[in-house]
């Protein structure tokens, strides 16, 4: 409850207008005016330079803020016990008669002076979240601006000895859109999900030149392709391993007839997720969820076993080992197909990711165990596996079929309750 009336007094303030070309700073002095409109005080109106010589301490609060009122019991107080020495003086911007009536409903008056219909103090301390207190010295200089932690009676004792205290400063945020998306240094937890965005290309993961850490990312992607960079598949994402259990499954892959451009408008969506580092290893798992959330669906990961493609060795001898040539690769893409050319002293992950990729071929597991980087010759397509096994035949290598555990993305529509 206590939070919900904080967020209201900051939501209601950030309305108010600011004057900043008159807002002082620590050091400085406070100009020699006289403050208007008193209540609970001998006089309607009392004099800066009157007060010289006393600590000033000004509470801005407003009738809508619980923490404000509910701190000024404690003022009150603290007015008594240092009345020779401490000046408090509470301010609002809110009308006289109904900070009058707010009180008498409450049957309640302060030995606190309590100034209404401000503008001029706001101006000099302004800030957007109440309550908020400023310190003026007995020379009449801010000393500075604090939230209620620093309201005690031994930081007033502090000031009147001539000590400062160790003050937990509090500097608002006065020019902060509230219209505009979060914004900050240290964020926590901030995701996105927009529609198709013209001239952006489709991109995963985190961006190689961002300097932000724990982010997810994609640009213009099916949600069945935004699954798989959450589940750590996209770089070898296939739609003959995804399983869909919903009623409009065009929505959730690339058409095989028609504008792919127009079904992107309709279909493709940005995605954009940072969490904080104590959550990185929750990235991939809160990406799930919240795209489950949001599209109403769920997805998740399941390794089926299936049958598929397997790369073995058929002897111990290393005639694909590289001789320390100039690490290169050279794939021609013909009609939907990798023509590899050659792999020189590159890892033969290199040949089987693309492979992974291909609508034609389910799946493609690496079960050679070669660690050192290879050079071979092609000359068939990569979804040709009679004609790769022929190339591959002179470096004692093979594809073979066999039944292994495949990873199959799977979405379904959510039962309604």
């Amino acid at each position: 409850m206590l939070l919900k009336h904080t967020l209201v007094c900051y939501m209601l303030f950030l309305s108010m207008p600011q004057a900043r070309s008159q807002e002082l700073t620590p050091g400085q002095d406070i100009p020699l005016l006289t403050i208007r409109n008193l209540l609970y005080s001998e006089n309607d109106s009392i004099r800066v330079s009157d007060l010289k010589g006393k600590l000033i301490l000004f509470d801005f609060w407003a009738t809508y803020c619980i923490p404000c009122i509910r701190n000024m019991k404690k003022l009150d107080s603290l007015q008594e016990q240092f009345a020779k020495n401490l000046k408090i003086i509470a301010v609002t911007h809110e009308d006289r008669k109904r900070v009058m009536d707010f009180f008498k409903r409450r049957k309640e008056k302060h030995s606190i002076s309590i100034v209404t219909n401000d503008t001029v103090l706001n101006a000099l301390f302004p800030h957007t979240v109440v309550p908020h207190y400023a310190w003026i010295d007995k020379q009449g200089k801010l000393l500075a601006t604090t939230s209620v932690e620093s309201t005690t009676a031994s930081n007033i004792s502090k000031i009147i000895n001539g000590e400062m205290p160790n003050f937990v400063i509090k500097n608002d945020l006065l020019n902060y859109d509230i219209e505009k998306p979060l914004e900050s240094e240290t964020i926590l937890l901030q995701s996105a999900i927009t529609h198709y965005m013209p001239g952006i290309n489709s991109m995963g993961k985190i961006p190689y030149n961002s300097e932000v850490k724990n982010r997810m990312q994609a640009f213009n992607s099916s949600i069945s392709l935004l699954y798989a960079l959450a589940f750590d598949q996209h770089n070898f994402f296939s739609e003959r391993r995804l399983i869909l259990d919903v009623k409009n499954p065009e929505k959730y892959i690339f058409p095989k007839d028609g504008s792919v451009d127009e079904w992107r408008k309709k279909y493709a969506f940005c995605f954009d997720l940072i969490v904080d580092s104590s959550n990185a290893d929750k990235l991939n798992s809160i990406m799930v969820s919240i795209l489950d959330q949001y599209f109403s669906i769920s997805g998740s990961i399941q390794w089926i076993d299936t049958t598929c493609y397997v790369l073995k060795r058929t002897s111990f001898k290393e005639k694909y080992k590289s001789k320390g040539e100039k690490p290169n690769a050279d794939f021609t893409d013909e009609s939907d197909n990798y023509r590899p050319k050659y792999l020189r002293n590159r890892p033969i992950s290199t040949l089987l990711l693309p492979m992974l990729t291909m609508n034609k071929l389910l799946y493609i597991i690496d079960e050679t165990g070669i660690k050192d980087n290879v050079t071979i010759e092609f000359s068939a397509p990569l979804d040709d596996i009679d004609g790769l096994n022929n190339d591959l035949s002179k470096y004692d290598l093979k594809i073979v079929t066999a039944k292994r555990n495949v990873p199959f993305i799977v979405i379904k529509d959510k039962v309604s309750q």
